[in-house]
């Protein structure tokens, strides 16, 4: 069977976004008013899990790259959950050489304020998941007194509760100037047009009633699009080993069943992991369970600085608590390829 994966990763940006139309446009002149007049206010965006926050303003940010003089810099609160560590890749996307060890916080403050004032073009930060910051308050106090370098930053800011903010210091609410924009969670006909589409890209052949089943899947987990597309990709596997040349809605089903058949022994063994273990479940689960080990730990050493010795370690423990599986892939000339599938 011909399946492009590639359109059932929740990484992978659509180029249309249906049922965000509104939210796009706000977004979108809110940094047009950005880029041609200065800060007016910063932007808080907050809705559940999987309903379009990220990919929204991934999608805003890129278009505003492509047609203003803008740079947009994306940070991920839950791996960069520290001040030292957010400062870093805020300072590394602005092209300023920071070591990432030996460095206090307020050097690496110092050398972002650096960069505000010899970048030539407006900056915008959005940082996601900001409720996985630790001690986010001194960071944002930082941020809030930001006027006099002249080239005042944009932040957007991504949350999933509204609340996150209002237990902050009065002074850095008001010095914010936070706009809300909420996202509402996907009605089950929405989820179908979204998942018509995914399904559309990533299959040639494939029964009618496939989109309505994986969208009345991923409407009753909160309309959470990534349940969705984990579904559909475990489909995905078994339609192959099938040796079928269409994706049907019994292979929906079967993937529905082994999914709502999850060992309950190992999702209590998951929440005894150290963090460091559990950070690579995380990751696997934002490819939809499955990557290849070589991409796995280009994305793991950006949140610990860590040896592959030590990471194939990590991958044994996991492997031998039956919580994942490495499986071999020849590829002739280029070698093999070692892939990691998420078995929980």
């Amino acid at each position: 069977m011909n399946v492009n994966r590639i359109y059932l990763s929740s990484d992978y940006l659509p180029k249309l976004l249906p049922h965000r139309e509104n939210q796009i446009k706000l977004l979108a002149k809110k940094i047009e008013n950005f880029v041609k007049h200065g800060i007016e206010s910063n932007i808080f965006i907050y809705g559940s899990q999987g309903i379009g926050k990220t990919a929204t303003v991934k999608f805003v940010s890129k278009l505003a790259e492509e047609n203003y003089n803008i740079k947009c810099i994306y940070i991920n609160c839950w791996k960069n959950n520290t001040e030292a560590s957010v400062l870093y890749e805020i300072n590394k996307q602005l092209g300023i050489i920071t070591h990432r060890r030996g460095l206090s916080t307020d050097e690496l403050f110092d050398r972002f304020i650096e960069g505000l004032t010899k970048i030539a073009k407006r900056v915008c930060i959005i940082m996601d998941e900001i409720d996985k910051l630790e001690k986010r308050e001194n960071l944002l106090y930082k941020f809030s007194r930001l006027d006099e370098t002249g080239n005042k930053p944009l932040f957007i800011f991504i949350a999933n509760k509204k609340d996150i903010f209002r237990l902050l210091d009065p002074r850095i609410q008001s010095s914010m100037f936070l706009d809300e924009i909420e996202f509402k969670k996907y009605a089950l006909d929405e989820l179908k047009d979204i998942f018509d589409e995914r399904i559309k890209l990533a299959f040639e052949n494939y029964e009618a009633g496939c989109s309505l089943l994986v969208a009345n899947y991923s409407f009753n987990h909160e309309s959470d699009v990534r349940y969705g597309l984990k579904l559909l990709l475990r489909a995905s596997y078994i339609a192959e080993d099938e040796n079928t040349k269409k994706l049907k809605v019994e292979h929906i089903k079967k993937a529905m069943k082994e999914i709502d058949d999850m060992d309950p022994k190992k999702e209590s063994m998951i929440k005894q992991l150290k963090k460091e273990l559990v950070d690579i479940i995380g990751l696997l689960k934002e490819e939809n369970g499955i990557t290849t080990t070589s991409k796995l730990f280009e994305k793991y050493r950006t949140i610990y600085p860590i040896t592959v010795r030590t990471f194939r370690n990590y991958l044994k423990k996991l492997k031998e608590s039956g919580i994942i599986e490495i499986e071999e892939h020849r590829g002739g000339e280029r070698g093999s390829k070692f892939f990691v599938k998420l078995k929980v």
